[in-house]
């Protein structure tokens, strides 16, 4: 009896330790825990990482920190003035080298260019260690490359700072400079990155990064659907998203 009631003391503190962190931390516990003692993203120093996505937004935030660091880099992307941009900035704020750096435009929904992109990959470098791709939903690629020795880390990210953002929460199709609303709860794209790189250094399963109240939220809606949906709906989407500040509060 005594056992059990210490069990249950401990869990309850733990619970309780929790409710608490998760209203001062941008992301979820196991996240923390490891950006305060895992792996940091210097573990990257010398590794070839490949990113699609590394035009604008998170990925370029991800690639000008692997930079940093010292990670030899390819960047994909669609638009190959932006890719070599980012390729100068990197250049300029780290001591690589240009052949340190590899341009490589990629649609990632061109399927037949896959294996002919790794091979120059491949060549130019000789290996490749990680693969950070911005598109897609990897769960399923985790029990794919099973018992293969690869490692698949899902980032969860809630709203951050990028040019994407201001585009994507109005309803309304917006000018390219549109200003993002002052109230809006997001993360800086330099915090995402550092905090996606600490996820993928300690080989994390899954990562969930987001200011508060947003990962509860996230967590309704991936693990109790039907709950999320049901309190959607008693709610109402209007007082839904200006619980989460989603847009400035226009009356009704």
């Amino acid at each position: 009896m005594d056992f059990i009631y210490l069990l249950g003391l401990i869990i309850l503190s733990c619970s309780v330790i929790s409710l608490v962190l998760i209203l001062f931390i941008d992301c979820d516990l196991v996240t923390f825990f490891y950006a305060r003692f895992g792996k940091q993203p210097e573990d990257y120093k010398g590794k070839v990482v490949w990113l699609t996505g590394a035009s604008s937004g998170i990925g370029e935030a991800i690639t000008k920190e692997l930079a940093k660091v010292g990670a030899r880099l390819v960047l994909s992307a669609r638009r190959k003035t932006e890719l070599e941009r980012v390729k100068q900035e990197c250049l300029n704020i780290s001591q690589l080298r240009d052949e340190d750096i590899l341009v490589l435009p990629l649609d990632v929904t061109d399927l037949d260019s896959h294996l002919p992109a790794l091979k120059t990959v491949l060549k130019h470098f000789g290996k490749l260690d990680v693969l950070h791709a911005i598109q897609g939903y990897f769960h399923s690629l985790r029990m794919e490359t099973y018992g293969e020795k690869i490692s698949v880390t899902v980032i969860c990210p809630g709203p951050v700072d990028t040019p994407i953002f201001s585009k994507c929460v109005t309803n309304k199709p917006q000018p390219e400079n549109i200003q993002t609303p002052e109230n809006l709860i997001f993360m800086s794209a330099e915090r995402c990155a550092y905090l996606s790189l600490v996820s993928m250094a300690n080989k994390l399963n899954e990562s969930w990064i987001s200011k508060l109240p947003f990962i509860p939220v996230m967590y309704l809606q991936m693990y109790f659907p039907l709950l999320f949906e049901l309190s959607f709906k008693f709610i109402g989407s209007r007082q839904v998203r200006k619980m989460l500040k989603m847009y400035p509060d226009k009356g009704k």
